[in-house]
């Protein structure tokens, strides 16, 4: 799901009893060479209930300029 960053408090969409809270978060994505690119403070939301995890639009497209740029 993508969400905007602007919103605070939105519902969460899974577990419909928790809210999204604005996070940084780190993540790795591994290459099928093995290959790992690790991406640091990326904005995102989390819900403080079940931790279903949503990025911005702008995160998406800035993570997968990244990817497409490693070489």
């Amino acid at each position: 799901m993508v969400l905007s960053m602007n919103n605070k408090n939105l519902p969460c969409y899974v577990c419909q009893e928790g809210v999204y809270e604005n996070i940084l978060i780190n993540l790795k994505y591994t290459f099928p060479d093995g290959t790992v690119l690790e991406y640091s403070e990326i904005p995102a939301q989390r819900c403080n209930k079940c931790g279903d995890v949503n990025f911005s639009y702008k995160s998406i497209l800035d993570m997968q300029n990244i990817k497409q740029h490693h070489g």
